[in-house]
């Protein structure tokens, strides 16, 4: 991730090698000296345009702006700046696919892209490009159908399925049922619809409700999922114990989320029967 402090300070260093004021600065950028401020600050740093401006202001690289200038092995941030900046998306996917700049370097300037120009970028990566736990570092900066195809991919591949649940806060309802119907489908880890669960809809739930009483999904499993049923999921369960389909020490882990008024029919019902 880009350190903005580090930036801030480097850029101020560089102004003051040039015998610079801020306001200086400011008008050679054609921006306000406040800006200038919050940029040596810390608080903010400099957008995508406004970077190789300074890196040919200052006679250094975008790259060294972006490190603080701190040396460093692997190089390629700069080149991805200088396409954004130049409005061309298509030739940072190009850098990207060819291996002269790398995903994680996308994530890095990823707060800085418009999300439509980063969703542009994704869609001309080469499939597999992105791994999951980079996939979900972007997230927070695409649009959710652009997110829902990157998933889709990695599901075909049927690779790294669980890691999805990275993904969750960002995926619509559809989705999330999807990959909780996957996860029982394949037997998959069961602590990834767990984690699946604070997101789900209510036909999620219903649907696994459904599975577990017609005895495809164990007490234990449905159990974990407990804080997170609706009164009509919990109603369901305790009418298939009232009919039989479930025995009754089903419902032992439900308890504490059941209504006392619910819990003293069963045990009434158990005693009569």
């Amino acid at each position: 991730m880009l350190d903005i402090s580090k930036i801030g300070a480097y850029i101020s260093r560089l102004r003051k090698e040039k015998d610079m004021t801020q306001l200086e600065l400011a008008e050679k950028l054609n921006i306000s000296h406040q800006a200038v401020s919050k940029w040596e600050r810390g608080d903010s740093m400099p957008d995508i345009g406004t970077l190789p401006l300074l890196s040919e202001l200052f006679q250094v690289s975008v790259d060294d702006l972006l490190h603080g200038g701190e040396r460093k092995e692997a190089r390629g941030l700069g080149a991805i700046v200088e396409q954004l900046a130049n409005e061309q998306p298509g030739k940072v996917a190009e850098l990207i696919n060819t291996g002269q700049s790398d995903p994680e370097q996308l994530v890095a300037i990823a707060p800085l892209v418009k999300a439509s120009t980063l969703d542009h970028i994704v869609d001309h990566m080469e499939k597999d490009t992105l791994q999951v736990k980079e996939l979900i570092k972007l997230a927070p900066f695409l649009h959710q159908d652009t997110l829902h195809h990157l998933a889709e991919n990695v599901i075909e591949g049927a690779n790294d399925v669980e890691k999805l649940a990275g993904l969750a806060p960002f995926l619509g309802k559809e989705w999330i049922q999807k990959l909780v119907m996957i996860v029982h489908e394949k037997n998959l880890e069961w602590k990834t619809v767990s984690k699946l669960a604070p997101f789900s809809s209510p036909e999620t739930f219903d649907w696994l409700v459904d599975r577990c009483i017609e005895g495809h999904l164990d007490n234990k499993k449905m159990s974990s999922l407990a804080p997170f049923l609706k009164k009509e999921h919990l109603l369901k369960l305790v009418k298939a114990v009232e009919s039989g389909r479930l025995p009754f020490a089903f419902l032992t882990p439900f308890a504490p989320f059941l209504d006392r008024s619910v819990l003293g029919d069963i045990v009434v019902q158990k005693m009569q029967a």
